[in-house]
């Protein structure tokens, strides 16, 4: 699975006290979608990522970018698995078998 996505950043658009540094690099939380359809030859839309309470007070997205896909594999895409994830009750089941 592979896809890949060319994007511009309105970096005017930023808000500065998003930005949160790392132990090397700084960082801005975005939201990307990807969408069936397109719009100005974009299918790629990018906000600046909202708070659970900004979600929970339905606050308005901020628009910061846009681009489209450039080139996808035959699978698509799909989902990103955690990697510490907590193991399903199923998987927590020890068999003998």
């Amino acid at each position: 699975m592979a896809v890949l996505i060319n994007a511009k950043l309105k970096l005017n658009k930023l808000d500065q006290s998003r930005i949160f540094k790392g132990k090397v690099h700084n960082f801005y939380d975005v939201t990307i979608s990807l969408n069936d359809d397109t719009k100005f030859d974009n299918n790629v839309s990018i906000w600046s990522r909202q708070t659970e309470a900004e979600r929970e007070n339905k606050a308005e997205r901020q628009y910061i970018g846009e681009g489209q896909v450039v080139w996808m594999d035959d699978n698509g895409a799909s989902l990103v698995q955690k990697e510490n994830a907590p193991k399903t009750q199923e998987e927590n089941l020890d068999f003998p078998f």
